[in-house]
Order: C-alpha cells, then structure tokens, then sequence
C-alpha cells in the first residue's frame, strides 16, 4: 500500500515592470486612437501614444504606492485596471478631438475614466485629494495641460 503525499506547490508570479507595461499599453492604445484620430496633429504620432501610455502608467504606479491593501481591502489596484482605463477609451466619440489640434480632449478623457475606474474605489477627502493630485501633476508635468477646469462635477484643490 503506497501513500501519496499531497504536495502544495506554490506559485508566484510578479507584476510586468514600468518598462514592460510601457510596450504593452502603447501597443494597446495605438489601434484605439488611430482608429478614429489617424490625422490627428498629436495622436496620430506612436511617440506621443507611448508618452500617454507612459503616463498612465505613472499614475496607476504612483496610485498603487500611496493606496494599499494595507489601508482598505478593495485597494488592490493590478494591471487589470491600466487594461480597463484603456478599453474604456472604447466607449467615446474621439473624432471631438480630430478638429482639435491639442491633446486635451483625449487627457480630459483620461481623467475621466481614472476617475471611473480608481477614485471612485477611494476613501475619504484626504485621500481623494492625494488621488486628485496625483492625476493633476501628473497631466500638468507630462502634457503641461490644465484640462482640470473643464471637468464637470469633478472637484479638484
């Protein structure tokens, strides 16, 4: 008569770093805005789409660092997240911006959907201002656009 041993293997796996999630949320947002802003002056540009996906990442990073499980259960914040932010694009009209030769109707856009997908998950004013912050120097460092104003209903110090 023979025993077996049931064994618990234990698997782990890291999250993509900066750079790898940079290669694939450029390559994810490419189609999505060359589909209706191929001649746009800014988001018809791959280094331009790179630099956005690069901010993003920037926020989704900085966001994991200062929000942790450690404070509030549901602030597991994962690259399922970046891929929503990303997909959510999906959901509106960018041909808006093709008249327009800045990049600010993309970014507001953006917030929005950053809005949607991790500051409605935030708990309390302070930490909403920390949110809010985060996306705000972020956008003013990277696209130097004050897009904030136009916003409706978002409130930002």
């Amino acid at each position: 008569m023979s025993v077996f041993m049931d064994t618990l293997v234990e698997y782990y796996f890291r999250y993509p770093d900066h750079d790898q999630l940079q290669s694939v949320y450029a390559a994810y947002l490419q189609p999505i805005l060359h589909r209706q802003l191929d001649r746009h002056p800014v988001w018809s540009s791959p280094s331009k789409i790179s630099a956005l996906a690069g901010s993003m990442i920037q926020i989704y990073e900085e966001i994991r660092q200062k929000f942790t499980v450690d404070d509030f259960s549901h602030y597991m914040f994962t690259p399922r997240d970046l891929t929503r932010w990303v997909m959510g694009l999906l959901r509106y009209d960018l041909m808006a911006a093709q008249n327009n030769s800045s990049s600010d109707h993309i970014l507001e856009i953006l917030a929005h959907e950053a809005h949607r997908l991790f500051r409605d998950r935030i708990v309390g004013q302070d930490s909403l201002n920390k949110f809010d912050n985060i996306l705000m120097s972020v956008i003013r460092s990277d696209w130097g656009a004050n897009i904030f104003d136009a916003l409706d209903g978002e409130c930002y110090h």
